[in-house]
């Protein structure tokens, strides 16, 4: 019996950030380390980032050791210390905002220890077509604060949170974590959309852990996709389905993210990146581009295919540097487009070597015409900046996540136009640099208007009103959601 959660009008608090709804905000980028250590101390409300020991420096200032640290599958562990740190292409004029309307918190309020955990990241949002069913998605830390991990809170296991609104979002029910099916706990890395032929159904991806061993050495599972539908005035989470390598636990997904087809069909979408085992199992490749798809809206999976496959340059076990270089690709994002076509696109670098990291990246987009079965050879859309040493003033990590989007417009003039969304660093910035970096970061705009074969010259929606070196308070939201008029 798939648990509902009754809707009733309730008063929502409303907040002063920027968008209609607290959902307009930026998704906070995940790490590109992927080394997050969660503590359940009460001084702690979020995930810590830890310097690899590989890093730090010796008595005299030197570094202990230089060779670089890579990036790689997510870890989960749970901490009873806690550890602080210390925290292009050519313009188009700007053009007026829209106007916009108020916004309105969508979660409960938080609150501090022992009550609560404060920390809510990695947003996401999907919305039917009538624009009055919306559900949304988060990162919960107060997941924390209940079983398997402690016995503080009640309520349903899970590092993932979800909400919903039966009125175009004027009002939020905060449904707390999914219900656990098949043992399978939501770990974060949330993503939402909704089924293209059922229009009140949605699919919510995660990480996923055994609730049995949550702290099992080869976390995360895979990726979770539960299934839901608006009903009786009210939203239920109904199933769900396990996405896992075929070469579990050698292999590890990360970063799952979901797209269905909205043309009438049941095709559903999922990229990921997958970090490969290699050197004989003692370490991890640079990731590799998959997508996995569907043709029943979510009830079976078939894949996975690869989409850019892993370039790490090392990987005899015999060297001892097997595995220390390589090209670093992370962060697919899948959309459909129309008869069968599948785009993805995802980033790739920085460069590792032993003599260093590269501050260069790469925008890649690569597309299929049968329906996700193949892919052709990847374009490079631009070459960027990568923003991996350059994170925010006031950020929790040391690192950052170059994160494109993709979208394809259903109606109006440029019907089935393909757009990406990135950002760049407006000058190059040195991996893991020795101070708060103050480099300013630009957000790019690109179409293709032949099915993803060519695309126009990079422009900048809005201009850099920010001095390449004068307040770093991260990078603007290169999120795209298309479906309305363009």
């Amino acid at each position: 019996m798939p648990n509902s959660i009754k809707f009733s009008r309730i008063s929502i608090a409303l907040i002063l950030i920027s968008g209609v709804i607290v959902l307009s905000q930026a998704t906070r980028p995940h790490s590109a380390h992927q080394d997050d250590q969660f503590t359940n101390s009460p001084l702690v409300s979020a995930a810590l980032y830890k310097v690899p020991d590989s890093f730090r420096q010796s008595p005299d200032g030197s570094k202990q050791n230089k060779r670089p640290t890579k990036p790689g599958p997510p870890r989960l562990e749970m901490k009873k210390s806690l550890q602080r740190l210390p925290s292009g292409p050519s313009s188009m004029h700007a053009t007026p905002f829209p106007e916009i309307g108020t916004n309105i918190r969508v979660n409960d309020p938080q609150r501090p220890y022992p009550d609560g955990l404060l920390g809510r990241s990695e947003t996401a949002i999907a919305a039917a077509s009538n624009g009055r069913d919306i559900v949304a998605g988060w990162n919960d830390v107060e997941g924390f604060l209940r079983a398997p991990f402690a016995d503080i809170l009640p309520g349903p296991p899970g590092l993932s949170g979800f909400g919903f609104s039966t009125d175009g979002g004027e009002t939020w029910i905060d449904g707390g974590a999914p219900p656990l099916f098949d043992h399978l706990l939501t770990a974060g890395d949330p993503w939402l959309d909704r089924d293209g032929a059922a229009e009140n159904s949605f699919f919510f991806s995660n990480l996923t852990v055994d609730d049995r061993r949550p702290f099992d050495s080869s976390f995360p599972l895979g990726i979770s996709i539960h299934r839901g539908q608006f009903r009786d005035n009210g939203f239920a989470w109904e199933d769900v389905r396990l996405i896992q390598s075929p070469d579990y636990p050698r292999d590890i997904y990360d970063k799952g993210v979901l797209a269905a087809a909205k043309d009438g069909s049941n095709d559903v979408y999922l990229a990921l990146t997958n970090f490969i085992g290699i050197c004989g199992g003692r370490d991890f490749g640079f990731g590799q581009i998959e997508l996995w798809r569907s043709r029943d809206s979510g009830e079976t999976w078939r894949g996975p295919v690869v989409v850019s496959p892993d370039e790490t340059f090392i990987t005899d076990p015999a060297i001892p540097d097997c595995g220390a270089e390589g090209l670093r690709k992370h962060n697919p994002m899948p959309v459909a487009g129309s008869n069968g076509e599948v785009y993805v696109i995802w980033s790739e670098g920085p460069t590792y070597r032993l003599a260093g990291v590269s501050t260069d990246a790469e925008i890649m987009v690569a597309r299929s015409v049968d329906g996700g079965a193949t892919f052709s050879a990847p374009v490079r859309l631009a070459s960027i900046n990568s923003v991996t040493g350059n994170p925010p003033v006031g950020y929790d990590r040391t690192v950052l996540d170059d994160i494109p989007e993709i979208a394809v417009a259903r109606t109006g003039p440029h019907r089935w136009r393909v757009f990406a969304a990135f950002y760049s660093a407006v000058t190059p910035v040195p991996f893991l640099p020795e101070e708060q970096s103050l480099v300013s970061t630009q957000i790019f705009l690109s179409y293709s208007d032949n099915h993803g074969l060519t695309w126009t010259t990079p422009t900048e929606p809005v201009s850099n009103v920010r001095p390449p070196e004068s307040n770093n308070s991260g990078p603007p939201s290169a999120r795209l959601i298309m479906g309305t008029s363009i």
